[in-house]
């Protein structure tokens, strides 16, 4: 017997490929682990300036491809349980351009949270923002949120950093008991 906590319900059908006009998006997976390495590396000073999990992050600083694989398998067993979801971004040449994150929010004004971040040849084509109008509206639309946050661009760092945490139990995933 499995006790997951899933962040959407259970009769909610999540979106497997999404898309945008000049965009799509579909589950990040092991199998993009060279895509999505590359990026990164390729990416990384980029990608620290926008600060897209905070500013005290480094991310991805320093990530390695054995690190990668493990949070590309994560990211995919965590879309599988609905406890998180992951996508990968695509331009509309099929190449990839970033990815989107949808967790649970660990505090109590929100119910998830979303980042996401492009590559800086996508951002300078203007996917970025042509991304974030779209996810706005996306997850409003489609998802069954009641209160979802796009931290550090919907509402500031300091402003998010400020908001009251739930109780831990509350937003940690249950153990898995087999």
């Amino acid at each position: 017997m499995s006790l997951i906590v899933t962040l959407v319900p259970d009769g909610f059908v999540v979106p497997k490929v999404v898309e945008g006009d000049v965009f799509a998006m579909r589950p990040l997976s092991v199998k993009d682990l060279e895509a999505d390495f590359s990026a990164l590396t390729e990416n990384g000073p980029h990608l620290r300036s926008q600060k897209i999990f905070g500013p005290a992050t480094s991310w991805p600083g320093g990530i390695t491809k054995d690190a990668d694989l493990a949070d590309l398998g994560w990211h995919e067993v965590e879309f599988r349980r609905r406890s998180s979801f992951a996508y990968r971004v695509d331009d509309a040449t099929g190449r990839y351009a970033g990815c989107v994150y949808i967790f649970p929010s660990p505090t109590r004004d929100f119910d998830a949270e979303i980042f996401y971040w492009t590559t800086r040849q996508s951002e300078e084509a203007g996917l970025l923002d042509m991304l974030g109008t779209f996810l706005e509206n996306w997850v409003i639309e489609e998802w069954p949120f009641q209160a979802p946050v796009f931290p550090g661009r919907s509402l500031s760092w300091d402003a998010y950093a400020a908001l009251p945490i739930r109780d831990a139990a509350a937003i940690a995933p249950a153990p898995i008991v087999d």
